[in-house]
């Protein structure tokens, strides 16, 4: 069995997001629960993402000392991140894209995120 096609079919090429990133690409929408602290999510599925949570947190620290910072699990606490928006960073309300290993664009996006 085989079905035909009636009309002409357009290629487009998907934007490909490796599986252990999309994570990053959530749709955050601010809370006003989320304003002067960190929110760092982590998942136990990956065998670095815990370090680069701690790594996440310790930059952090450099920028704003007294900053508030929470790691979660993401396994543990499913309703949190998904209230986020699948964010894995959120700062002050808002959700950092930047990842750790770019530190000048990470802290550079942490700074604008402290100054609002």
């Amino acid at each position: 069995m085989h079905f035909e096609v009636s009309q002409q079919h357009e290629k487009t090429s998907p934007r490909l997001v490796s599986p252990a990133s999309w994570w990053m690409l959530g749709d955050y929408r601010p809370l006003f629960e989320d304003r002067g602290k960190a929110v760092i999510f982590y998942s136990p599925v990956c065998q670095f993402s815990y370090a680069f949570a701690i790594r996440a947190a310790e930059l952090l620290k450099e920028v704003s000392p007294n900053l508030p910072v929470e790691l979660v699990n993401l396994w543990d606490e499913p309703e949190k991140f998904i209230k986020r928006g699948k964010s894995w960073l959120i700062l002050n309300a808002r959700a950092i894209r930047a990842w750790i290993s770019d530190r000048e664009g990470f802290l550079k996006e942490v700074k604008e995120a402290l100054s609002e």
